[in-house]
């Protein structure tokens, strides 16, 4: 840790901050603005209808881009980890993890610091509905009566 700038209380396991000003330290100053918001930059989606024979199909997708969420999850004494967090979290056996040790809600510096480590994408695309139908074929048999 003592090769690297970090904030006072750090400990092995914490999020690493980038020293952005290389002033050999870390603070306000090292803060940068991320271009994305929660809003997404694309919102649409795509209606799909085939026809064959007697047969159709109408298929309808939706979806977004260009959006990120920050994941905040309430853990420790608050709630639970995700299982991706606890899995993968650091310990000392696990040094090469990819999340950082246990932690108990926002009490500690990296999580009440905004960073983008918690950032995610919130991307998706999704099939919204499906429907397969058959014409019954018109002979003159049939009759409807009310």
């Amino acid at each position: 840790m003592d090769a690297y700038p970090h904030w006072s209380g750090a400990q092995p396991g914490d999020i690493i901050f980038k020293d952005v000003n290389d002033d050999k330290k870390i603070d306000g100053l090292d803060r940068v603005m991320d271009e994305h918001s929660y809003i997404p930059r694309f919102s649409g989606g795509m209606n799909i209808n085939l026809q064959y024979k007697n047969f159709d199909l109408a298929i309808l997708f939706q979806g977004t881009l260009g959006a990120k969420m920050y994941i905040k999850p309430e853990s420790g004494i608050l709630g639970n980890y995700y299982q991706e967090f606890a899995d993968n979290r650091w310990t000392p056996e696990n040094t090469n993890a990819s999340y950082p040790r246990t932690f108990d809600g926002d009490t500690y510096y990296w999580r009440s610091q905004a960073n983008t480590f918690w950032l995610r994408s919130s991307d998706y695309i999704r099939l919204k509905s499906m429907e397969l139908g058959y014409n019954l074929p018109v002979t003159g048999r049939w009759v409807l009566k009310l």
